[in-house]
């Protein structure tokens, strides 16, 4: 176990001086050689020490240690319970662009096995054939914007060319409110009716995949080539490997897992002392010569210690 050491010193003027003393436990990783499914393995972090691992950068993976030729279940994952034909507020639930927000009367229309995230990175919406399509937000389509005028919502196509999700959204921004926004059946149908002979549009339907289980906002993300992909369409949980690489990968599957942390249990201590005297502290050839004295007995290291855990 690593720690950092802090020693602060407080002068009073005349009569006291306090010296407080404290070390602050660094978090750690733990892998955790017992093989249970992703939920079982969050409970389980989570009652004997923070919570299944969160990787904030790069540099974190040096305290990561997995058993050569074994994968852990790490924090990373996207509960569909959010985000499966419903309209939630969680965090990786459908959004409109123009509020970041879901619709607040829940209108939905998605087809009959979607949104289905069949390749892992579908995290934007095209409106084809009357009906919502999740699909991967760098592939190319016509842009459907919308706008507001005298109170009624207006849909108006852009279709000089295709454009990503994201360069729609910056077109329809600049010349009319933002990517459409459908929250009924006759919008939908309005709506459809503008693409006419287009296949196929981008709408301002969007989500925000993988969160991790602490709710860290980390952005860190080190997948092996070609992942994500939900091969097995039911893959919204993450594993790591001995190489700090991470997979998608099906929740209910028993791996072994990674929490991060200081062991529940263990507290953190402080130490302080007081000294009375009648010299002036203010004086600072006074306080430099005290602290000279007094510094021999508590600057100590603690860098040396260690710990080992069975489980």
């Amino acid at each position: 176990m690593d720690f950092k050491a802090l020693l602060v010193c407080l002068f009073c003027g005349h009569g006291t001086i306090f010296f407080t003393f404290a070390h602050e436990v660094i978090e750690e990783y733990h892998f955790i050689n017992k093989s249970k499914s992703w939920s079982e393995a969050q409970q389980y972090c989570r009652e004997h020490f923070t919570d299944l691992a969160t990787v904030q950068r790069a540099e974190d993976l040096s305290r990561v240690h997995i058993p050569a030729g074994q994968v852990a279940w790490i924090g990373l994952h996207d509960d569909p319970a959010a985000w499966f034909q419903v309209m939630t507020n969680a965090s990786n639930a459908w959004r409109w662009s123009v509020t970041g927000a879901t619709s607040p009367g829940g209108f939905q229309n998605w087809t009959l096995t979607g949104p289905d995230n069949a390749v892992g990175n579908e995290e934007c919406v095209l409106l084809q054939s009357y009906t919502w399509r999740d699909h991967y937000c760098t592939d190319n389509a016509q842009c459907l914007c919308f706008e507001v005028l005298s109170g009624v919502k207006h849909f108006t196509l852009v279709n000089d060319r295709s454009r990503t999700w994201p360069a729609c959204q910056s077109i329809c921004r600049q010349n009319y409110q933002d990517l459409a926004k459908i929250e009924s059946a006759a919008e939908n149908q309005a709506a459809m009716a503008t693409l006419s002979q287009v296949l196929n549009a981008w709408i301002g339907l969007y989500r925000q995949m993988w969160l991790w289980s602490d709710l860290s906002n980390s952005s860190f993300r080190n997948w092996i080539p070609g992942s994500p992909d939900n091969i097995n369409k039911n893959e919204h949980c993450v594993h790591m490997n001995e190489d700090g690489q991470m997979e998608d990968d099906t929740c209910s599957k028993p791996q072994k897992f990674l929490c991060h942390g200081v062991r529940k249990g263990r507290s953190v201590l402080q130490t302080q002392m007081r000294i009375q005297t009648d010299v002036d502290l203010s004086d600072a050839a006074v306080s430099e010569q005290l602290l000279k004295l007094v510094r021999p007995c508590l600057m100590f290291s603690l860098s040396n210690l260690t710990h080992s855990d069975s489980f």
